[in-house]
């Protein structure tokens, strides 16, 4: 009714103007030849504007045409990161398990030198609480001043 009150100011062209709408609303796009008919039918200034009314139809159906839904995603098997890097790639650099391990070992005696070099190299690599963890669990005594 909204748009038959819009169009030509009543109600007369509900029947008509209903099925163009339930069209787009059923993802079928804009019947453009029916809504220009309806538009040279109750728009006095259309033979004056014709290609601009053409163009913004036109618009108007590419805006509210179906379109194409990608095929889901289908996701392929991948092996573990784990087994896909060459394990040689992390020679030097401990696991977590050895991190803390070192760590809790010999609390009362202060880090390794190389220890705590290493450690300053892979904090980059570490979440802040692992880094906040790491550093708490020892005294600042304990650390060498150029890892810190």
């Amino acid at each position: 009714r909204l748009m038959s009150l819009f169009l030509c100011g009543d109600v007369s062209q509900v029947d008509e103007i209903l099925p163009i709408i339930q069209r787009v609303v059923a993802g079928n796009g804009l019947d453009v030849v029916k809504v220009k008919e309806l538009i040279r039918k109750h728009v006095n200034a259309y033979d004056d504007w014709a290609a601009e009314i053409d163009r913004g139809v036109k618009w108007a159906a590419m805006m509210l045409g179906p379109m194409t839904v990608p095929s889901p995603f289908v996701e392929t098997e991948v092996p573990p990161l784990t087994e896909c890097i060459d394990i040689t790639r992390y020679a030097g650099i401990p696991t977590a398990k050895e991190l803390y391990n070192t760590l809790h070992d010999k609390r009362k005696l202060p880090l390794d030198s190389t220890f705590s070099n290493l450690v300053s190299r892979i904090a980059p690599y570490m979440t802040f609480r692992q880094v906040s963890y790491v550093l708490n669990s020892r005294p600042a005594s304990h650390w060498q001043p150029f890892g810190l």
